[in-house]
């Protein structure tokens, strides 16, 4: 119900960058994390681990071939740097 009552793009055909990037093994990660601390509120800063990790790193971890990419990707996402997010940590 929420999906269908605010603007999101959750019901959106994936793009080709989407199935690219979203590899099975990627996606039962994320699915596992969000699963194990949904009752802790977790954020992107969480699921990097800022205080032992690069850019580079997550981008790999989650799937993307390319740091550069992923850096896109997350800027058009969250409106900022992932750099942004790994110093508020």
């Amino acid at each position: 119900m929420t999906l269908t009552a605010f603007p999101n793009t959750a019901l959106a055909d994936p793009t080709i960058e989407d199935r690219r990037d979203a590899h099975p093994d990627t996606l039962r990660r994320a699915v596992a994390f969000i699963d194990e601390h949904a009752h802790t509120g977790i954020t992107s800063a969480d699921i990097a681990d800022p205080a032992t990790t690069t850019i580079t790193a997550v981008a790999y971890r989650w799937g993307f071939p390319s740091a550069s990419r992923f850096t896109v990707y997350y800027r058009q996402a969250y409106g900022i740097q992932p750099s942004t997010t790994l110093r508020r940590g």
